[in-house]
């Protein structure tokens, strides 16, 4: 199985910062809308419920839907994170290309059976600049 997460931007915006009425995005606090592939949702429902209890600062609008309408929710800026089971189409990848938008982390998690599978997509990744998890 391979698992693609793609987040394009800090998660949280949370309260402004020091000073001034801008959000600051932190890893414990703020808002974040993030779309999920449906089938992933029994797992996503459980480790969003937790972190928002070690964290209440933080708040996590999750959308579990079918993967396309995950995508679209992304291309369109409407969540800044989407979590799928499939590789980006070319047409997907040409119109972030296109939008500029860049993964800042691409997360692959795979079954002992998929070494091919990940070796090109380690490939396709030296292309992007940023974390490979």
């Amino acid at each position: 199985m391979l698992l693609l997460a793609v987040g394009l931007l800090p998660a949280c915006q949370g309260p402004g910062a020091p000073g001034g009425d801008e959000p600051t995005d932190t890893p414990t606090s703020g808002r974040v809308s993030i779309s999920v592939d449906e089938t992933f949702a029994p797992i996503l429902e459980s480790q969003v419920d937790t972190f928002q209890k070690l964290y209440p600062d933080a708040h996590i609008k999750a959308s579990y839907q079918p993967e396309d309408s995950v995508i679209l929710d992304l291309l369109n800026n409407k969540v800044k994170l989407a979590i799928v089971s499939r590789e980006l189409t070319t047409q997907e990848n040409a119109e972030m290309d296109k939008q500029k938008m860049a993964p800042k982390v691409i997360a692959v998690i795979k079954n002992s059976h998929t070494d091919a599978e990940m070796e090109e997509m380690e490939e396709r990744w030296a292309t992007h600049q940023g974390p490979y998890l």
